[in-house]
């Protein structure tokens, strides 16, 4: 995995010139939030980016359709929270686990860590055929 914010793998940046124009755009929008809102940070970004020719001007050919893409599927706060609920359910998976192999009640698994008992049944059973 790469990561391609803007002050990452420069060399492949040079290399690739539509990521770059991609993390120059974004990084943009980025810098933008800080001090706008996220309306207001995308149509800053879409001027700029169309201004600079970014993406060999695909941006100022789409405007309309890139703005709205932009707005519409980025919820940085969802993002957030389904990260966050991504992480917790990994941590409890990885706890019941460990207690699997310790040997403890399936059912006080489930209690301690708030995965349903069938998913602890589920994971007993992985851990079986592992082994």
């Amino acid at each position: 995995m790469l990561n391609i914010n803007k002050e990452y793998n420069i060399t492949l940046q040079k290399k690739c010139k539509p990521l770059y124009d991609y993390i120059q755009f974004t990084s943009r929008i980025n810098e933008n939030k800080k001090t706008m809102s996220i309306e207001d940070a995308v149509d800053e970004a879409v001027e700029w980016a169309c201004e600079q020719n970014l993406l060999e001007g695909y941006i100022k050919e789409q405007k309309a359709e890139v703005k709205m893409d932009l707005l519409t599927e980025y919820d940085e706060e969802a993002s957030i929270r389904g990260w966050l609920r991504d992480g917790i359910i990994q941590g409890k998976l990885e706890a019941a686990t460990n207690m699997l192999k310790k040997k403890y009640p399936t059912s006080d698994i489930s209690e301690i860590t708030g995965l349903p008992l069938e998913q602890v049944l589920e994971l007993q059973k992985q851990i079986t055929v592992q082994a």
